[in-house]
């Protein structure tokens, strides 16, 4: 005897929803070719933002006063110490190398990320 269903055939893809998979798959395929662009040559730390951020947390190492940063000598307190102290814990963590600097930084963005989709999922944000 034949079973009986209630549930609908899957339908073929409309033309939008095709048109939106090959965007992704676009924007995708895009953002593959720069990660790996940069993995296999990461670009050096050009910015002055990034060398002098990089400067004051290898002068925390070095002078072993984590409260204030410095920079050649001169207190630098412009900005909060937060940042300074992850590049520095990057730094002991995986050697002083312009990758390490920039670590901190994206797990910050990562965090931030995956907080935005928690806030998002629990339906906290609109």
């Amino acid at each position: 005897m034949p079973v009986i269903t209630s549930e609908p055939l899957p339908q073929p893809a409309t033309a939008a929803e095709r048109s939106r998979k090959r965007e992704q798959a676009v924007v995708l395929a895009f953002a593959a070719v720069i990660f790996l662009g940069c993995f296999f040559s990461p670009p050096h730390l050009q910015d002055d933002v990034d060398a002098v951020q990089a400067t004051i947390a290898r002068n925390m190492i070095a002078s072993g006063d984590w409260v204030t940063p410095h920079l050649d000598g001169v207190p630098y307190l412009e900005k909060p110490p937060l940042k300074y102290w992850a590049i520095a814990i990057s730094y002991l963590v995986f050697g002083q190398h312009d990758w390490a600097a920039r670590f901190a930084a994206h797990v910050f963005c990562d965090c931030a990320l995956l907080g935005d989709d928690a806030f998002r999922r629990l339906g906290l944000r609109p």
